[in-house]
């Protein structure tokens, strides 16, 4: 028979499978929910592993169970590091992205290692017992790092951002992260003694209350109603024709997008493309006839614009629209725009040109990948756009 402080655990360890599986429904594409999600299925494994180490006698399969509990710890609290990274928009992307590579790889290693050192259940899950103890101290000092960092990650971007929303969504995420650690914490310290601890039960549904009241009624992890502006599109239509002035192309390959500037160019548009490849390139790749190539190059020359002058890139482009009611702009280099300015200043010069074409009748096409912003600015930036996403590139 189960005792309460068990059943607790096991019914929020459903509770944390069931919320990870809500927010991968609600949005897939976006790292940050990737993370949550990761986060959210390594708390089911670790209550679950409570309950059977806490409630089973067999000596093969607790220390099985104890070696897994572990290892999916060091990966909750490496999945929210890397969560609080994705959020915090003071980094930029090149040192987010490398953040997030080098915390997969070294909390991987290091989950693996202190999943082998641990030889035994420590005796009443006391870490400072005789028994396993020097193992448990280490996960220790190793999940309470990564969640002090994650929390400072965390007030970074709470600091870089003034949306106040946005600014309490982060303090939610720490109070959630603490209420974890004291939960992981209680069991390996031995808080009560004698087993299984009812603050570790308590400090679990704590967690998932916070959790849940962040993602389903704040709706973090959800991109918010666009009320028919920036519609997603169905992922089987390409044809520009169906779409409006402003095409984002969501895609780590920038060829669909050609692909339609391309097509554009065919009904007699003419093309101007901004671009962080050399133009020379793109000509050999694509039919762009006589486009104008821009290229985002901190070297001065003919055709180049230094990435870190907005307003020149933006008075070029408002001009092109100006004198070509028809025309058509490959706006191509948005992550190396942000990552050169301010993720606001390069917002401000989207809202500007989505603005003007609308207005001018031209045709403003951006390919984007998503996963090198958070989802707070990956939504700002659709919410402007027709969103075209999830299709392949036609041979």
């Amino acid at each position: 028979m189960l005792g309460f402080d068990s059943v607790v655990l096991g019914t929020t360890g459903v509770l944390f499978l069931a919320l990870g599986v809500y927010v991968l429904i609600k949005n897939h594409r976006q790292k940050s929910s990737l993370y949550f999600a990761i986060a959210a299925f390594s708390l089911t494994a670790i209550t679950e592993l409570e309950v059977i180490i806490e409630n089973l006698s067999q000596v093969d399969i607790i220390n099985l169970a104890i070696r897994l509990h572990a290892l999916a710890s060091m990966v909750c609290f490496g999945t929210m590091l890397a969560l609080s990274l994705e959020l915090d928009t003071s980094m930029d992307v090149t040192r987010r992205m490398n953040g997030r590579k080098a915390i997969v790889i070294g909390v991987s290693i290091a989950g693996v290692i202190i999943a082998l050192m641990m030889d035994g259940r420590p005796s009443s899950w006391s870490g400072f017992s005789t028994t396993g103890g020097l193992s448990v101290m280490v996960l220790i000092s190793s999940i309470s790092l990564l969640a002090g960092t994650s929390i400072k990650s965390y007030f970074q971007a709470r600091a870089a951002s003034t949306d106040e929303t946005f600014r309490s969504h982060c303090i939610i995420l720490s109070l959630g992260l603490l209420l974890t650690l004291a939960g992981v914490e209680s069991i390996y310290m031995g808080l009560g003694l004698g087993g299984m601890t009812a603050a570790s039960a308590i400090c679990f549904l704590a967690t998932e209350g916070v959790l849940i009241h962040l993602v389903v009624v704040h709706k973090l992890f959800q991109l918010p109603d666009m009320d028919g502006r920036g519609m997603q599109v169905d992922d089987n239509i390409i044809d520009p024709a169906l779409t409006g002035s402003t095409l984002l192309v969501e895609s780590k390959d920038s060829r669909p997008a050609y692909e339609m500037f391309i097509q554009e160019l065919a009904k007699g548009r003419e093309g101007m493309i901004v671009t962080r490849t050399h133009p020379d390139q793109v000509k050999e790749t694509y039919d762009v006839g006589s486009s104008r190539t821009l290229w985002l190059c901190s070297q001065p020359g003919v055709d180049r614009v230094d990435p870190l002058g907005l307003s020149i890139l933006q008075n070029i482009l408002l001009e092109h629209m100006r004198d070509k009611k028809n025309g058509v702009i490959l706006l191509e280099g948005v992550e190396y725009l942000v990552s050169e300015n301010s993720i606001d200043k390069v917002l401000r010069l989207i809202y500007t040109l989505r603005d003007a074409a609308v207005i001018s009748g031209a045709k403003l096409i951006m390919p984007l990948d998503t996963s090198t912003l958070s989802i707070k600015d990956q939504a700002l930036i659709e919410r402007e756009f027709t969103v075209m996403s999830g299709y392949s590139v036609s041979d």
